[in-house]
């Protein structure tokens, strides 16, 4: 394979997608950037897949670029962790969910005997 057609097929935005690229480029050209790919580029990870053969990646690919640590620092660092944040949400739509029983309850007497039987009792249990 030379080198144009190899820069061609890693350059594509769709590398990743090998059923998209055997379409487009051919199952014999892919077939031979891959070749090319695992003897010269791929970096293996300590790890098996499902067929028993051992994960590798492309380090080019995978690095972060400098814009996105330009966008993660962008607004500094957060007052509040994720974990906090989330408690609070959590708590807050239990609370609500809560209320609106509550208030469904005190209004209980007031709906036909049917429509009290399958809706409420149903979220008594909550």
């Amino acid at each position: 394979m030379d080198l144009k057609d190899f820069m061609e097929i890693y350059r594509d935005n769709n590398s990743d997608n090998l059923p998209k690229m055997k379409h487009k480029y051919g199952a014999e050209r892919l077939k031979q950037f891959l070749s090319e790919l695992k003897s010269s580029f791929y970096e293996s990870i300590n790890l098996i897949d499902a067929a028993g053969q051992q994960l590798v990646f492309l380090p080019e690919k995978v690095r972060p670029h400098a814009d996105s640590f330009k966008l993660l620092h962008a607004q500094g660092p957060s007052v509040r962790t994720f974990g906090q944040k989330a408690m609070e949400d959590e708590t807050r739509r239990l609370l609500t969910l809560r209320a609106s029983i509550t208030i469904a309850r005190a209004f209980e007497e007031f709906l036909p005997a049917t429509l009290h039987r399958t809706r409420w009792n149903s979220a008594s249990r909550v």
